[in-house]
């Protein structure tokens, strides 16, 4: 998840933002193009404060991985476990 011109060229493809623009320009065929993408994937990736996006609301994860999170604010990190 995030913004698709800060992920590297090579893995547009995986981007559930990608993945809803190819699904055309009906707002709901890209929405559930995204969430579809997201329920079938391994791994999830995305920023601490891009974990409270709505497109992940009502989801559940059994393992979250707070990467760099000394860098991190304690309110930040507290954004994907909740």
């Amino acid at each position: 998840l995030g913004r698709p011109e800060g992920t590297r060229p090579d893995l547009l493809r995986y981007s559930a933002d990608e993945i809803g623009q190819q699904a055309g320009p009906n707002r709901q065929a890209i929405m559930d193009a995204r969430l579809r993408a997201i329920k079938t994937a391994e791994v999830v990736c995305c920023t601490c404060v891009g974990a409270g996006a709505p497109l992940l609301d009502r989801m559940a994860f059994g393992c979250v991985l707070v990467d760099e999170a000394c860098q991190a604010t304690e309110p930040a990190t507290l954004v994907p476990i909740v």
